[in-house]
C-alpha cells in the first residue's frame, strides 16, 4: 500500500518525529511520502497524487485542513490524532499511539463519514465537526485570540480546563436568542441559548453536545438548548472541570438541511468563528437587517475513514457514549 503522511508537528504533544512516522509506516510494508503542514506546497503537490490511503497526523484542525480537500474521493483517509480535543478521532473510536494504530491498519474497516456544507452570507462552507451560535462559539472566538506564545502551548490538560471555565462563565448570562429553525421542512423555531447542527458527537474542548451522533447515518444530530436547559448544561461543564465524565442530555432532532436565521450572533463552523474581523474589512455583508440566515445540507459517504482495527482491550467502531 502507498501512504501519503500528512504531518502537523506543531500540534499537541507529538510522540514521532518525522523519521519515526516515516519508519514505523515502512516496518508495516507499505511505501510512503511524506509531508509537513509547514510546507503547503508539498502538501498539495502529494495530495494531487496520495496513493492508497492518506494518514493526517495532527489535531481536527489538521483532519479539516486536509480531509475537507479530499471529499468526494476513493482515497480513504487514516487518523494519527495528536492533539487533546481529538473531537473527530474520538467519535469514530480512533485512540491509542502512533505506532499502534500503524500496526493495525491492515486489520481496519473503512467507515463513510458524512460531511456538511453551511451556505451562508459569507461563502459556501464544508463542515466536519459541527457549527451553530450560543457559548461555544462566543468561547472559541474569545480564545482564538491566543498569541503565538500561547497557542503553541494549546491543548494540554490545562488549557483544556481553561476552555471549559471560559465556556461555562458565557453560559453564565447568555441571552436567549429567537431563532426561526426548520429541519428538513419541519418548523422548530423558538428561543434558545444554544443552536448546534452537529456531524460528529463534541466541539472545542470535547463538549459532547450530541453524544449519540453517527457520522454514518447521513443525518445532523440538530441541538436546540432553550434557557430552561441552561442549568444542565452549566452542570455538565462543573462535572467536566471536576474530573467527571458527566452525559450531556440536550433535546435533539435529526435531519438532513437545516435553515436558521437568527438575529445578532457570531457563529462556529468546526473551529472557526464568523464574522472574522477579514469579513468586516472587505465589506462582506454577514447579516440582513440584523438576522443571520443560514442552510446547512448533509453531505452522505462524502469522506472514506478507515478505522483502525481495536486492540484487544478496546471496543470495535465508534465509541458508544
Amino acid at each position: 500500500m502507498r501512504v501519503t503522511i500528512v504531518h502537523n508537528p506543531g500540534s499537541g504533544e507529538q510522540v514521532l518525529s518525522a523519521d519515526d512516522l516515516i519508519a514505523a509506516v515502512r516496518a508495516e510494508g507499505h511505501d510512503v511520502q511524506y509531508a509537513s503542514t509547514t510546507d503547503p506546497q508539498a502538501v498539495s503537490r502529494l495530495l494531487g497524487q496520495p496513493g492508497d490511503l492518506v494518514a493526517i497526523v495532527g489535531g481536527d484542525g489538521t483532519m479539516r485542513n486536509i480531509g475537507t480537500r479530499l471529499i468526494g474521493s476513493r482515497v480513504p483517509v487514516t487518523l494519527i490524532p495528536s492533539g487533546t480535543a481529538n473531537n473527530i478521532g474520538r467519535t469514530l473510536g480512533i485512540s491509542g499511539t502512533a505506532q499502534e494504530l500503524i500496526s493495525r491498519w491492515g486489520d481496519g474497516r473503512i467507515v463513510p463519514f458524512d460531511t456538511g456544507v453551511v451556505r451562508g452570507a459569507n461563502r459556501p462552507c464544508p463542515l466536519l465537526e459541527g457549527m451553530g451560535f450560543g457559548p461555544v462559539a462566543v468561547a472559541i472566538a474569545a480564545l482564538s485570540q491566543l498569541t503565538p506564545a500561547e497557542a503553541s502551548a494549546a491543548w494540554t490538560e490545562a488549557e483544556l480546563r481553561r476552555d471549559l471555565k471560559v465556556m461555562r462563565e458565557v453560559l453564565a448570562d447568555y441571552p436567549v436568542h429567537d431563532c426561526h429553525v426548520r429541519l428538513d421542512g419541519r418548523d422548530l423555531s423558538g428561543e434558545y441559548i444554544l443552536v448546534a447542527t452537529m456531524n460528529v458527537r463534541s466541539v472545542g474542548p470535547n463538549v459532547e453536545l450530541a453524544p449519540d451522533a453517527d457520522v454514518s447515518d447521513g443525518l445532523f444530530d440538530l441541538v436546540l438548548a432553550g434557557d430552561a436547559d441552561r442549568a444542565a448544561f452549566r452542570d455538565y461543564l462543573t462535572a467536566r472541570l471536576e474530573g467527571g465524565r458527566p452525559r450531556l442530555s440536550l433535546p435533539v432532532h435529526r435531519g438532513r438541511r437545516v435553515e436558521l436565521s437568527w438575529k445578532g450572533s457570531r457563529v462556529h463552523i468546526d473551529d472557526e468563528v464568523w464574522p472574522d474581523e477579514r469579513d468586516a474589512s472587505c465589506g462582506h455583508a454577514w447579516s440582513r437587517d440584523g438576522r443571520v440566515e443560514m442552510e446547512i445540507l448533509i453531505n452522505p459517504g462524502a469522506l472514506q475513514v478507515l478505522v483502525p482495527a481495536p486492540s484487544t482491550d478496546e471496543p470495535s467502531g465508534p465509541t458508544d457514549a
